[in-house]
């Protein structure tokens, strides 16, 4: 699968993604976004994150490719640029929603990245070192098939 960039900044895919409305009201990312800002739950798992990446990056690795997959909004992508950008030679927020990654757009350092996906149809062979689906696999009826 190939990405293209398109006008509004966004990679996406040439096969339209269908994001799950009916699933995920896109009128709760504003509400998402101020969660990943302040709500416990968040702050609590993005320190916790942090420190395993610490314990488990490489150390004399060439600086990673990182991608979170379902990143929504992009709160964690931002933190993870924010405090561990310099070891990130790319790094990137992924979704399928055209309303969350256009939100994303608003906050992410520049030079990060946004891709339109599927996760069922990502196309991506050794791109990425790391991917994070954060929140995610619960919500996929064929987990399985999806983190292969």
């Amino acid at each position: 699968m190939t990405y293209q960039l398109s006008p509004t900044g966004i990679f996406q895919p040439r096969i339209p993604v269908a994001h799950r409305d009916d699933e995920y009201d896109q009128a709760g990312f504003d509400t998402l976004w101020d969660m990943q800002e302040r709500h416990f739950w968040y702050c609590g798992r993005q320190r916790f994150l942090r420190k395993a990446l610490d314990r488990f990056m490489p150390k004399t690795h060439s600086p990673l490719r990182a991608i979170d997959l379902g990143g929504g909004v992009g709160g964690w992508v931002r933190y993870l640029a924010d405090v561990r950008g310099e070891h990130l030679q790319k790094i990137a927020s992924a979704d399928s929603s055209q309303v969350a990654l256009t939100m994303a757009g608003n906050i992410l350092p520049p030079g990060v990245d946004r891709h339109q996906i599927d996760l069922m149809n990502l196309g991506w062979e050794d791109e990425w070192d790391i991917a994070f689906m954060l929140d995610v696999i619960k919500h996929i009826p064929d987990d399985i098939r999806a983190v292969r």
